[in-house]
């Protein structure tokens, strides 16, 4: 066994599995996320919203937890992930990018998606299983922005939201899981209690609030 592995091990010893945050996009179908839900409670990682995943990292204690979020916010995270969560009773956040719920701008990956309206999105938030959170204005690397321009697109997103739905926005996800010691100081700054990342990883004992790891779960 190498050093990398052994090290691995010993830090997995000390900080164990707290949960996971499940990473969504686009789905196509109830079924795939009927079977996601259920998968994730007979592995025994009981699905919670994401403030009281904070309760439980901060304590270390508890079950170990499931959260299900959503990026982007395409129309199908309203018309099949919304329905099928609530009948379920699952929470779940969707991190909104600002500039596609204004009908602004397209997703530079895939201009032909369909994404939420401000209409919808109200709707959503509406609902006890829903959390809404911040997922910028334009969807940029921020590592390759300057400081000021980091705060505007962060910033920006967060207010507009806030005064769309009145409510406070507590949690954010980093565009491309990409972000430097700038968007952190920017981040803590506006009082985010959480942020997250793509790592691929699980929530463990040492977890950072505003670095959480996210694991990718792919429907297309």
């Amino acid at each position: 066994m190498n050093k990398m592995k052994i090290t691995r091990k010993i830090h997995n010893l000390f900080y164990p599995k707290l949960g996971k945050i499940l990473m969504l996009h686009s789905v196509e179908s109830a079924a795939f996320l009927e079977s996601l839900v259920a998968k994730c409670r007979n592995e025994g990682f009981e699905p919670i919203g994401l403030d009281e995943a904070v309760d439980r990292i901060r304590k270390h204690s508890g079950k170990r937890f499931s959260c299900f979020t959503f990026d982007d916010g395409y129309l199908d995270t309203y018309s099949i992930a919304f329905p099928t969560l609530t009948r379920l009773g699952v929470p779940f956040c969707v991190y909104m990018t600002r500039d596609f719920y204004r009908g602004a701008s397209q997703p530079v990956w895939d201009g032909a998606a369909r994404m939420m309206n401000v209409g919808q999105l109200k709707e959503m938030s509406l609902s006890q299983w829903c959390t809404i959170g911040v997922h910028t204005c334009t969807h940029p690397r921020l590592s390759t922005l300057d400081v000021n321009t980091q705060r505007h697109e962060i910033a920006d997103c967060k207010s507009d939201l806030e005064e769309l739905l009145g409510k406070e926005i507590k949690h954010m996800a980093y565009p491309h899981g990409d972000y430097d010691n700038a968007t952190l100081g920017v981040v803590s700054e506006l009082g985010f209690v959480t942020a997250v990342t793509t790592s691929g990883r699980h929530v463990r004992g040492d977890a950072k609030l505003l670095e959480l790891d996210r694991v990718f779960v792919g429907d297309r």
